[in-house]
């Protein structure tokens, strides 16, 4: 790299904006104010939810339903994990060496 080339690198940073070192209580404020703003938008939310139409509950055959159909993905997962762990272990234990007896 040419001195020239060096120099723009470390030229880049020389028109970046600095941020000021803030107070204990500048910092406070700003906590507080984001505080209060919180606090509107989540009054403005709750007033806009209560018009909505909540959705209701699945019901208790839903639920076992989705149950069994989590249970059997276990069980197969568990199964293939169990069969490729085997097959990935048998390769190296139970490996017989064939031999060439044309010779």
């Amino acid at each position: 790299m040419s001195k020239e080339e060096f120099e723009n690198w470390l030229d880049i940073d020389n028109n970046a904006e600095v941020v000021a070192t803030m107070t204990v209580s500048e910092i406070c404020e700003a906590v507080a104010n984001d505080k209060s703003k919180l606090a509107e938008e989540s009054e403005s939310n709750s007033t806009s939810k209560e018009g909505e139409i909540l959705e209701a509950p699945p019901t208790n055959a839903q639920m076992r339903e989705a149950l069994q159909i989590l249970r059997r993905d276990v069980q197969h997962t568990a199964t293939y994990f169990q069969r490729h762990y085997e097959y990935e272990h048998s390769g190296t234990t139970n490996c017989k060496q064939t031999t060439d007896n044309t010779t």
